[in-house]
This record gives C-alpha cells, structure tokens and sequence, in this order.
C-alpha cells in the first residue's frame, strides 16, 4: 500500500510538472508597443507610504487609436510594479495622467451574501478620477521609477448606492 501511494505521489508530480511546463505564456498583443519596467513609489503627503492602491496610466496623447491599459497595486511599502494588460512588466512611453484608488468596503456579513453597506476611499478625490488628477508621470526608455504624492490621508465617503 505505502509503495502504492508513493508510485502515484511521483506520478502526480511528474504530471503537475509537465502541466506547468506546458503551459503557454501569453502571446504579445498585435501592435503592443515597447514596454519600460517602471515602479510607482505612492507616499501621502506626510511620506506615509499609500497601501493596497490602485494605479491605473491614462496616456494624455488623444490621438492614439489603440489604448494600451497599463497599471498596478501597490505593496505595505507603497511600491508598484507597472504591468500593461495585466501581465506584461513595464508601460509603454508616453505622457500618462496618473489615476489612484484606496477603497475600504465595508459589508453586514450577517445577511448572505453579505451586502455592502459603506464604501470610502483614503485618497483625496482630485487623484480617483482622469479628469481631475494633477499627478502625471513622462514614462522614457530610461524612467525605472518615480515617487508620486496624493496628498493627505482621507477617508472620505464614496458618493452612489453601494456596490
């Protein structure tokens, strides 16, 4: 019975391996310009580092036809890696509006599913939408990082029903 169960641990194995190195990797896009590793170090106005953020590049060029969505989330530390689509590292060069989001949901987890009764964000409105944000990065073949600050911390009501 062991030599039974041992044989079949290293079959599965084998098979997970073989899974894992048959694995495609994603085919680049048609048209997906050059991509330049960039990291996004967002701070608070006080140097606080901004946790579990979300960052999202909106190029400021009106007349490109093709969008590339390039964007990350950001560690304890306030650091994020730029990925373009969602996994492939770096952002294409170009004059980006920089958008950021820090929500807090909070839920009644006595109904199910549990529904969400309050959301808030911790960054101040100006930086949540394109329109609005001040911040904005000028990624190059030589830009690997930038510090960017998004004021003081808040937590401020988001305005709509929840969900």
């Amino acid at each position: 019975m062991i030599k039974y169960q041992g044989m079949c641990c290293v079959a599965l194995g084998m098979l997970l391996l073989m899974a894992v190195g048959c694995a495609k990797k994603s085919k680049k896009p048609d048209g997906l310009p050059d991509l330049h590793p960039l990291s996004v170090k967002l701070v608070y106005d006080d140097g606080t580092p901004v946790e579990e953020a979300s960052i999202q590049l909106s190029n400021t060029d009106k007349s490109l036809t093709q969008r590339w969505v390039s964007g990350g989330k950001t560690d304890n530390q306030g650091n994020a890696i730029i990925r373009t689509h969602g996994e492939f590292p770096g952002a294409p060069t170009g004059n980006f509006k920089v958008i950021v989001n820090k929500e807090e949901v909070i839920t009644d987890d006595s109904s199910y599913p549990p529904r969400i009764t309050a959301r808030y964000n911790h960054v101040e409105k100006q930086y949540t939408t394109v329109q609005n944000t001040p911040l904005l990065v000028d990624v190059k073949p030589d830009t690997k990082s930038v510090e960017l600050k998004v004021g003081k911390k808040v937590r401020e009501a988001i305005a709509g029903p929840p969900g």
